[in-house]
């Protein structure tokens, strides 16, 4: 009488030890602590990603961001920068017109929201067969300028970056003729940009005064009524220095650039400009509208490129014809900018 409970029991205890090994297998269980540690790795792992990836979106400079149209930023107080901006102009009207311009710029910026810079510009002209242009294959040394830019707001935290850059120019040439003269120039430009989608959409707009003063190391003879003639002419009673030309440009560029990933960018811009006789635009002499794409890419903190590539869609001089004016303004224009900062 005093087993039978625990044959009863006996069966049901048997059956828990055959079923229970392969439940157990089943069953979740608690992870130790030695596989706890790669996935404590990774997590840190991902966490710093996000965070490097989140500090390349937001540390964005704009300066050079919209190919020839300027960004508002300026660098930080202390910083210095050294660059490289090659410019190619192309075509004008019939013949070959190529002219290649590399700048050496030194930036510095001494104070909060202030920069200047120094550039020396070297031109090379090839020009062939081109109407009212004499053929020129040389080059040389053809401007040496400064730059002053001043930051009056400042994009973040304000939603819009404002900032006004005088540049005076003494030049060696005629940039347009390839001619040696001696030239005095101002351009002037006021750069406003913006955020249009936080740290992945960017837009800004210029406006561009341009003025310069012109005299070819040329003489010209007069006759006796006061008329230009060739100094070789027996009809010239008097010889003196070809007198200096004088003119202004007006312009207005808008662009945006895009952050398809990080510390890359692709954009476009349009640029609208005038450009008359005189400095005070005395006399229209024509206008252009170009528009083309844009490229920056920020290859590590301290180096980054450049480049653009503009095409005259429409244009007309004052006293031509056509669709386009090649008499004052070129047909292509490329840019490519290698900036190092230290």
């Amino acid at each position: 009488m005093s087993l039978s409970p625990v044959l009863r029991v006996a069966p049901a205890l048997a059956l828990v030890a055959l079923i229970y090994p392969a439940c157990a297998e089943g069953l979740p269980r608690r992870s130790s602590p030695r596989p706890a540690q790669p996935q404590g790795r990774q997590q840190a792992q991902d966490n710093k990603q996000s965070q490097e990836d989140k500090q390349s979106l937001s540390e964005v400079d704009t300066e050079d961001l919209f190919g020839f149209t300027e960004g508002s930023d300026v660098g930080d107080p202390g910083e210095l920068e050294a660059s490289i901006d090659s410019m190619g102009r192309f075509g004008r009207r019939g013949g070959r017109y190529d002219v290649f311009s590399p700048t050496l710029e030194l930036e510095y910026t001494p104070a909060e929201r202030f920069s200047l810079s120094l550039d020396a510009t070297f031109d090379r002209y090839w020009i062939r067969n081109v109407p009212d242009l004499e053929n020129r294959n040389t080059g040389g040394l053809s401007q040496l300028s400064t730059q002053w830019r001043y930051q009056f707001i400042k994009r973040d935290p304000s939603p819009v970056g404002v900032t006004l850059s005088v540049e005076p120019q003494f030049g060696f040439f005629d940039r347009d003729t390839g001619e040696r003269a001696r030239r005095t120039g101002l351009e002037a430009v006021l750069s406003l940009d913006t955020a249009l989608v936080p740290e992945r959409l960017f837009g800004a707009v210029n406006l561009t005064y341009e003025a310069e003063r012109v005299r070819p190391r040329t003489f010209i003879g007069l006759d006796r009524d006061l008329e230009e003639v060739d100094p070789s002419d027996p009809a010239a009673v008097a010889i003196t220095r070809t007198p200096a030309e004088r003119e202004s440009t007006l312009g207005i560029s808008a662009a945006v650039a895009y952050q398809a990933v990080p510390n890359l960018f692709v954009g476009a811009e349009a640029r609208y400009l005038r450009q008359y006789q005189g400095l005070d635009f005395k006399a229209f002499e024509g206008h252009a509208l170009f528009i083309g794409p844009t490229l920056y890419v920020k290859v590590s903190d301290q180096l980054s490129l450049s480049a653009a590539w503009n095409v005259q869609v429409a244009g007309k001089a004052n006293d031509g014809s056509g669709y386009l004016d090649l008499e004052n303004f070129d047909h292509h224009q490329a840019k490519l900018k290698l900036i190092a900062q230290f």
